[in-house]
């Protein structure tokens, strides 16, 4: 089948539109309808040579371009030849009659354009070629109907007997194209060169225009640029200093040259070679753009004693080389009524009352066409006042945080919706609650890609694809909006298919009980990258794309049975069959979309066998795997995991009867669910935890069944949020705790914990215990570290049975901060059960504070500890960020 390698496609997400590259593989022979003229590309580009005068063989100058799809259009080819580099600095060059065959492998996928020079060999001569290459496709849109790019330029050289080997240029520094009042920084010119003896050195040149962008009289001497000598730009690669561009076309060459020197540096023997000129082309903006903010403001904590002003602070930049100019505000904890405070500085002497600030950030740029003004609004700080804590303040507890013993890195938290007709779409409203960091904070999205026919897109009217799959199913509607949403909060999309098409299937069924067929691997492989040009063509680009949902688990619904051989055999056949597609994730373009194994069911050793073989362990780039049966059986760790993330992507609690489905969204009867996350995070050491369907009375969001109420935020979407709102994109890192808890009784026990060694970890502690029970109820901290270790992050829950019998009160503890890490401020998130206790769905305490009641949390006077208080069934979690 054939395959394509790239196409442009311009797709909006939320608020955001981003050039995406993706790709497209379709089953049909149609023209791609719709869409701007494709720019061809080239895979392979031409080489150059150097020859001795008496040793010259023509050589056959060729380029390649692999798996062009012909519906994007046809390709032609032109050669062309210019005598020196001042020919390619005035654009030149000369045709060359003849010069546009071309050959076709379709076995190979390739199409090869050659042309063999015939010239005289020469000493001390170079000869130059490129190639043009064409797309044509009279069926494209907006007016365009042909796209063309050029090849890099090669040389045919000869070196002067007795003289040193003349360099060869073999990738000349390209051109690029900026816009004035947008671009911040530029990307470094750059050239590739080789000699046959001796060592090469470089330098830069500029060569300036006048006004009128011509070059002036004496730019040029037998063919050679004279321009300025760039003082210290001696390396093969050169960043321009931007105070040298000025609108219009800056030109820039480089001299490589081989040569010797005598001990007092003279030269004895030396040989040049010009580049070609690299042009960056500078073009007026039409207005300034928003300054880029890469350090927002951060609360900060006065003790009443205090009488030093701290400051709060941000750091950006200009991102088009304009001035940047500060004003701050006082404003409500909403960012509401703001009134003017502070001065022109990024930095502000915040008053030791409580409060809340922002700066607005100007960014005046006057290089533009439109408005010379940009502006950016800061998040809202907090200024906190409270009581240092008492000297004599004690603890019946300490916790210790061990940085230096770093775990797994968080990805996220999240879960998923099916597009089966017995489960709840998400709305707008429920998408907002997980997914705004003000509210959950969930990043993490899992969407199933329904069985459809062998093409994704369906017939040349659609019929048979997904997009008709979703319309004909009134609660799928919002299959791509929500998708969309969760891009522009910046999380993550993984699509899990549950069966191939029933086409390529040994049962013709969607049905488990079936297996994908050997000889439809790579159709299948072209359908789920399809799938994932589907979505960015529809503004929605996933992040990520499994092969299968549960392929050894045989159920009576949609799905399909995989052998360890067979997951290792497809990756071994297709590779990474998304290449191509541009992904999205984390809020930005990512190169390709991730390819992920089959996400097994029960045991994960079916992993295994695609993990041991090298060919199949290179084309899969994380690992996903559910927590049914073997729990605590993982992956992480193994040594051909090769530092992959693993994703726990599904895993549903329930009461499983009418009767005991009403408890489920119960205070009591989230802590089942939290030993989950558990058990995900802290004992199996996996990188991001997915739940089940997210909008179900046994999950976050309530859909009106058992007791709960539309949209309404359950216990255990809240609890996942603790998670989420301090977790995400952290290290975790290792606990001690050491001193006394209390039991349900009120007696005091005592506890010596250390998870820094995972082979010690205790199965009976009443700390952090490490026997996985979804009745687990003792005490649970776990501490997570930003990546930069400016900010310290501790979840703390005391769980009970869901009857809220049993389980342990921590009493105060002492919360010592890592040697060097004294405290600026802090923030936490306190649930506990709202009126109606344990039985209730209600939750109450929500959302971010700092609070003065030393009883539940309160900062030593050196600021190097913090004391916590938590009683049975809360749940605490608290950041620290550093001075």
């Amino acid at each position: 089948m054939a395959h394509k390698k790239c196409i442009a496609a311009l797709i909006s997400v939320a608020v955001v539109s981003v050039l995406l590259w993706v790709g497209c593989d379709m089953s049909v022979n149609d023209p791609i309808r719709n869409v701007p003229i494709f720019e061809p590309y080239i895979s392979v580009q031409p080489s150059s040579y150097a020859f001795d005068t008496g040793d010259y063989t023509a050589p056959a100058l060729s380029i390649q371009i692999a798996e062009w799809d012909k519906r994007e259009g046809d390709l032609s080819f032109q050669w062309y030849t210019f005598a020196t580099v001042e020919n390619f600095f005035r654009d030149t060059a000369t045709v060359i009659d003849g010069a546009t065959k071309f050959t076709e492998n379709e076995e190979e996928d390739l199409i090869v354009s050659s042309y063999t020079p015939n010239i005289e060999p020469a000493p001390g001569k170079t000869f130059y070629y490129y190639v043009v290459v064409t797309n044509t496709n009279p069926d494209a849109i907006g007016g365009k109907t042909s796209a063309s790019v050029r090849s890099d330029v090669v040389t045919i050289s000869f070196n002067v007997a007795g003289d040193l080997a003349k360099p060869v240029i073999t990738q000349n520094p390209v051109d690029a194209s900026y816009t004035m009042g947008r671009t911040a920084a530029i990307a470094a010119l750059d050239v590739r060169a080789t000699v046959s003896s001796g060592s090469l050195m470089y330098q830069w040149y500029r060569l300036p225009v006048n006004k009128d962008g011509e070059f002036p009289d004496g730019s040029f001497t037998d063919g050679k640029p004279n321009g300025i000598l760039i003082p210290g730009a001696t390396q093969r690669t050169y960043l321009p200093d931007m105070a040298d561009l000025s609108s219009g076309k800056n030109y820039y060459y480089v001299v490589v040259s081989n040569m010797t020197t005598n001990p007092d540096g003279t030269v004895l023997k030396r040989t040049d070679t010009y580049s070609v000129a690299a042009v960056i082309d500078m073009a007026l903006g039409e207005k300034a753009a928003k300054p880029r903010i890469e350090a927002q403001p951060k609360d900060i904590l006065y003790f009443t004693t205090d009488t030093a002003a701290r400051n709060l602070s941000v750091a950006a930049v200009s991102v088009d080389r304009g001035d940047l100019s500060y004003q701050w505000y006082s404003c409500s904890a909403s960012g509401a009524n703001p009134q003017e405070v502070g001065t022109n500085s990024s930095a502000f002497a915040a008053p030791r009352t409580a409060g809340y600030y922002y700066v607005i950030i100007t960014n005046t740029n006057n290089d533009v066409k439109g408005s010379p003004t940009g502006k950016i609004q800061s998040k809202v700080a907090a200024v906190n006042v409270l009581a240092a804590a008492a000297g004599s303040k004690t603890a019946n507890a300490t916790i210790t945080v061990d940085p230096g013993r770093k775990q797994q890195y968080i990805r996220g938290y999240g879960g998923m919706e099916t597009t089966w007709g017995n489960f709840f779409q998400s709305d707008p409203e429920d998408m907002e609650n997980m997914f705004n960091p003000d509210i959950l904070g969930y990043n993490m999205w899992r969407i199933m890609i329904p069985p459809v026919t062998t093409n994704i897109d369906g017939d040349a009217d659609g019929k048979g694809g997904l997009e008709e799959y979703l319309m004909a199913r009134e609660y799928a509607n919002r299959y791509y909006e929500n998708v969309k949403i969760v891009n522009g909060y910046g999380g993550y999309v993984l699509a899990s298919p549950w069966s191939p098409p029933k086409e390529w299937k040994s049962n013709n069924s969607i049905n488990s009980g079936g297996n994908l067929m050997h000889q439809y691997y790579k159709q299948f492989a072209n359908y789920l990258r399809s799938y994932a040009r589907h979505m960015a063509n529809h503004g929605a680009p996933i992040y990520a794309v499994s092969i299968a949902n549960e392929p050894n688990y045989a159920g009576g619904y949609d799905g399909c049975e995989w052998t360890p051989e067979e997951m290792r055999d497809f990756y071994k056949e297709v590779g990474r069959f998304t290449q191509g597609v541009r992904g999205f994730g984390g809020g930005k373009v990512t190169p390709t979309v991730l390819t992920v194994n089959g996400e097994s069911a029960n045991n994960p050793d079916i992993n295994h066998k695609a993990m041991d073989d090298p060919v199949s362990n290179a084309a899969i780039d994380l690992f996903a795997r559910h927590v049914y049966g073997n729990q605590t059986e993982r992956l992480w760790g193994r040594q051909n995991l090769n530092g992959r993330e693993v994703w726990m992507t599904e895993h549903n609690i329930n009461s499983a009867s009418d009767a005991g489905y009403p408890m489920d969204s119960t205070w009591n009867y989230m802590w089942r669910f939290m030993n989950d996350v558990d058990l995900v995070i802290r004992l199996n050491n996996e990188n991001a935890f997915v739940w089940w369907v997210v909008k179900r009375f046994y999950s976050f969001i309530g859909e009106g069944a058992a007791g709960t109420l539309k949209h309404a935020i359950l216990p255990r979407g809240w609890g996942l949020a603790h998670y989420s709102k301090f977790s995400i994109d952290t290290i975790r890192v290792p606990v001690k705790v050491e001193g006394r808890i209390y039991n349900s009784s009120g007696s005091s026990v005592a506890v010596a914990f250390n998870d820094t060694d995972l082979a010690s970890k205790s199965d009976t502690s009443n700390v952090n215990n490490t026997k996985f029970d979804l009745d687990n109820t003792s005490v649970r901290i776990t501490a997570f570290m930003s990546r930069d270790e400016k900010e310290l992050s501790l979840v703390m829950w005391t769980p009970t049975m869901p009857g809220g019998d049993g389980g342990y009160a921590l009493g105060t503890a002492e919360i010592k901060m890592p040697e060097g890490f004294v405290i600026r401020s802090v923030s936490a998130m306190r649930s506990q059960p709202g009126p109606g206790g344990g039985t209730s769905g209600i939750v109450s305490n929500m959302g971010k504070w700092v609070t003065t009641d030393a009883s539940v949390i309160s900062i030593k006077e050196d600021r190097k500890s913090a004391f916590v208080t938590l009683d049975r069934s809360d749940l605490l979690s608290v950041k620290f960020i550093k001075e």
